[in-house]
């Protein structure tokens, strides 16, 4: 009966986040966002056109928060600790959180780590460089690996599996598909 349920609130819930994900729908479906996301604001800002907004897209099988700019969705920020099942990876001392941005193209725009509670001495190894390979890889894990850093094995291989694993169930929400794929065939015409 649960598994009953929890599919039909799935289903209403990819119903309702088609009306937000496509071009063509009036963004006044979406909510603004909270303070919470507000906050998030310098996190996310920099992966898209200056002047974009976040709103969170409700309701969603995942929370998931639609970027757009000029009344339009040009891609999603969503925290990997809320997206199953990278939301049960865990780094060598618990969970690690990741902020992700994805373009309409599909492609990953950037992460951020938000929390973590791994060995500061281990996890400082994970610079710059090692969160620029993300940027710009194709979200559904196609393309070349993103490295993972010496003496950070267990924390980089997390963040990536997360990454990638919450990426992936994110393209999967049908409206979130139906406009990256209308980005792809756009962009080979």
């Amino acid at each position: 009966m649960k598994s009953c349920i929890f599919l039909v609130c799935f289903i209403s819930a990819f119903a309702g986040i088609t009306a937000l994900a496509t071009n063509s729908a009036p963004v006044s479906a979406a909510v603004p966002a909270t303070p919470e996301q507000e906050s998030l604001s310098n996190e996310w800002a920099p992966w898209f056109a200056s002047g974009a907004t976040l709103q969170k897209v409700v309701p969603a099988p995942v929370p998931v928060f639609a970027v757009t700019s000029a009344g339009k969705v040009c891609g999603w920020v969503f925290r990997t600790d809320q997206v199953p099942p990278a939301s049960s990876v865990n780094g060598k001392h618990g969970p690690i959180t990741v902020l992700v941005g994805l373009g309409t193209d599909g492609l990953i725009k950037g992460v951020r780590v938000l929390q973590n509670h791994e060995d500061k001495a281990y996890f400082s190894r994970l610079q710059d460089s090692f969160y620029q390979q993300f940027s710009e890889r194709p979200a559904n894990g196609s393309g070349p690996k993103v490295d993972t850093v010496t003496g950070a094995t267990v924390s980089s291989k997390a963040i990536i599996k997360s990454v990638f694993e919450s990426s992936q169930t994110v393209l999967a929400i049908p409206a979130v598909h139906a406009l990256v794929n209308a980005h792809a065939s756009a962009a080979t015409r």
